[in-house]
């Protein structure tokens, strides 16, 4: 028997959720909101490499390299390219803070198949969102929240290209 670490389940517990019940993986896939976290900030990552070699410059292959995973870019992460977006002057601090929110969100999503807008911390990190200020945010509402943000941010970026 494989022994469970801190509060996580063991691989047995996994493994029969993933075979015997056969369904959270179909239930990740299928559950739009999750899919939309991880589609919006693969997006918005898109958006702010696109602004930011915009932005510089040069334009040449040490610049690409910036952005290269496979040679340990330092531009790959979103926030890394929020941040840099930011110390330039290009986006708010506000904007700043609701790209890392909704980042840790897709973090969530990405490492977690039982995670989804109804789930404690990720209702913690929506009422981060500028959108959700002096607001109650709840489980039946996160989600509202967070497509707000993503819009609001939308609006913003658009204005800024």
């Amino acid at each position: 028997m494989i022994k469970k670490i801190g509060n996580s389940r063991s691989v047995e517990e996994i493994f029969h959720k993933i075979i015997k019940e056969g369904q959270v993986l179909q239930e990740a896939i299928e559950d739009k909101p999750r899919v939309e976290a991880l589609n919006f900030d693969a997006l918005f990552d898109q958006i702010l490499e696109l602004i930011l070699i915009e932005n510089f410059s040069r334009k040449d292959e040490t610049v690409k390299k910036l952005f290269n995973p496979n040679i340990g870019g330092p531009l790959v992460s979103l926030t890394h390219k929020a941040r840099l977006l930011y110390a330039l002057g290009i986006i708010d601090k506000t904007t700043l803070d609701d790209f890392l929110h909704l980042h840790n969100i897709r973090n969530r999503f990405a490492h977690s198949v039982d995670t989804s807008f109804s789930d404690s911390e990720v209702c913690k990190e929506c009422q981060k969102l500028s959108t959700a200020k002096g607001l109650k945010v709840t489980t039946e509402n996160s989600f509202v929240y967070y497509k707000n943000s993503v819009e609001k941010i939308v609006e913003y970026m658009k204005k800024k290209l």
